[in-house]
């Protein structure tokens, strides 16, 4: 039963035996799990998962996912350079803000980044802004997040 319901979003539903994807809170509604790349060309996925009752008392699935692209600008870098993309922090706390995500029903999982031995230096410390830059978002947001 997957159809797109609009461009970045898929719902589909899962029925039958085996590991329950989403965290059981004893509580009816709907758990968020947002997935996060923190490069300024990432994005952000958000699963909605409620489980519903059909007619014959099964117990369904119902996920929702959307994926949202970083908010990014531009920013000059000297005098020639036709600028480099930069993570803008305020619209993506405007963002997440506004997807208003409830507190204890939500968890976000984020790529931790890395370095690898052909990234110049200039690209670990943009990375790890990135990183930095989603840490704090989402602490102020008091959603719990893990790398």
């Amino acid at each position: 039963n997957d159809q797109i319901l609009a461009a970045g979003t898929l719902r589909f539903t899962h029925s039958g035996a085996g590991v329950d994807p989403v965290p059981q809170t004893g509580e009816e509604g709907t758990d968020i799990v947002l997935g996060i790349d923190p490069d300024r060309n990432g994005a952000i996925a958000v699963l909605r998962s409620t489980r519903v009752k059909d007619g014959h008392g099964e117990t369904k699935l119902e996920v929702e996912a959307e994926v949202f692209d970083v908010p990014v600008y531009k920013v000059a870098i000297g005098k020639t350079s036709k600028g480099r993309e930069r993570i803008d922090a305020i619209q993506l706390a405007q963002l997440i803000k506004r997807l208003d995500f409830p507190k204890h029903r939500t968890v976000a999982f984020l790529e931790g980044g890395g370095v690898e031995y052909h990234f110049s230096s200039y690209s670990a410390f943009v990375q790890g802004v990135g990183v930095g830059i989603w840490e704090g978002v989402l602490s102020h947001a008091e959603i719990p997040w893990h790398k």
